[in-house]
């Protein structure tokens, strides 16, 4: 069933639940992986992902990382000052319009309220490695939670040492003051010029490019506190000026506050890569189209968009895999033609490791299986689409034409996650070479 939801995931909306049954349960009967399967009905289907709690995902997601970056390349290209950089931003997603997607997600949607959509919305959240361009962490929660408390929540997932880089919205003494006593990186925000803090208020008036200054906590935080707690700590931070090209001043808030080490400029061209995490929720709601959801329940909701994220890591991870042996300089490999091979994976295997795992068959509660690490991992992938680029005119690149390329059968079966053959159960397991 989680395979099922996977590859539903990458087939967007132009294959619907019918039609990629027919699809999944043909290809493992042919392949001779599962000589008995059969399709099933889509209700069948749907009673079954009931069983299955979404947070399986989140954890599946959680342990596909850790693979990711240990099979990531030792290029100085995926760092930055040799630490790794996490965008942090959210995002919201329609969702269908289900009473129980109103009660979980959007309470106050719907055309009963005046000014409001009919189509509900959950708000997603998201820690992404800007440069590897794999997401890392997710939350999906309701509309009306807080993104501060959300990206804060992220934190335990993500690894240390890394820069976090938040857009406007984020900066507050308590978000700054977390990330300073729960984090063990560094971070960069950015700050509106007007109507803010104080210290930032200063700042801008005086007209200097950067400086420090030091971040009191505000009177409301303040009035949250207990007795004990009044007398919060005031925080030194570097303050750097922005300047939009439309002339809009805003400023970046950092820790990073060796200027020697660290130049202005570098910061802000680092902060600009922080869009990535946009293209990434792009690529989800233009190219994979997460958003005509398979499933209405809010549990089959939270399947998808973390199904999603699993997809992504698979696909970046082979895409950079591949470049590594058949790359150049001059190649550009594509985000949608990884996730169609993906998608179009015709063969699977299952493996177990120390004896440990878990059965997916009717009747089984899969959250009796926690603690049990599974990675999802593909193996015998058909060829990976890749456009090459010519060099054109200066630095700039230039389609020229398109090609496969195999993936050597050094770099299969890094994710498996399949039907064993013969058997009317599937067997998940964990394989890290």
């Amino acid at each position: 069933m989680v395979t099922f939801i996977l590859s539903l995931c990458a087939s967007g909306k132009s294959k619907g639940v019918d039609i990629k049954s027919g699809e999944f349960f043909r290809t493992a009967r042919r392949s001779g992986l599962w000589p008995e399967a059969e399709a099933v009905h889509r209700c069948s289907l749907s009673r079954s992902r009931k069983k299955l709690p979404w947070s399986l995902f989140r954890d599946i997601l959680e342990d596909a990382v850790e693979p990711a970056y240990k099979l990531w390349p030792r290029d100085p290209s995926y760092l930055w000052h040799g630490m790794s950089v996490i965008g942090v931003d959210g995002s919201k997603y329609n969702l269908p319009a289900t009473e129980d997607n109103r009660k979980e997600f959007d309470p106050q949607s719907g055309l009963d309220h005046e000014g409001k959509g009919q189509y509900p919305q959950c708000l997603v959240s998201t820690a992404y490695d800007v440069f590897r361009r794999i997401p890392v962490a997710r939350t999906v929660l309701s509309i009306h939670v807080s993104e501060r408390e959300e990206a804060l929540n992220l934190l335990p997932s993500i690894r240390p040492g890394a820069v976090l880089v938040f857009d406007r919205g984020y900066p507050s003494y308590h978000v700054i003051c977390s990330l300073r006593d729960n984090y063990n990186g560094y971070f960069i925000f950015r700050c509106p010029a007007k109507s803010t803090f104080p210290a930032v208020e200063e700042f801008v008036h005086i007209g200097r490019q950067e400086g420090y200054i030091l971040f009191h906590p505000s009177n409301n935080y303040l009035e949250g506190l207990s007795r004990r707690q009044k007398k919060a700590k005031v925080i030194q931070l570097r303050i750097i000026r922005l300047v939009s090209p439309d002339g809009t001043v805003s400023v970046l808030l950092t820790n990073l506050l060796n200027q020697s080490l660290f130049p202005r400029e570098d910061i802000v061209d680092l902060y600009f890569r922080r869009w990535e995490v946009e293209t990434n929720y792009r690529n989800e709601k233009v190219v994979l189209e997460i958003e005509e959801f398979h499933g209405k329940s809010a549990n089959s909701i939270r399947q998808e968009l973390y199904a999603v994220t699993i997809m992504s890591v698979i696909a970046r991870t082979l895409m950079v895999l591949t470049s590594r042996v058949h790359g150049s300089s001059t190649s550009q490999f594509q985000f949608k033609s990884a996730i169609m091979t993906l998608e179009g994976v015709k063969s699977w295997r299952s493996l177990k490791v120390n004896s440990i795992g878990i059965r997916a068959c009717p009747g089984l509660d899969p959250g009796s299986g926690a603690g049990f690490r599974e990675i999802l991992c593909l193996d015998a992938l058909r060829p990976l689409p890749v456009r090459t680029m010519s060099r054109l005119r200066g630095e700039k690149f230039f389609p020229l034409v398109s090609q496969h390329l195999p993936i050597p059968a050094s770099l299969r079966g890094f994710f498996m996650f399949e039907a064993k053959p013969g058997a009317k159960e599937i067997e998940f397991g964990l394989d890290l070479l």
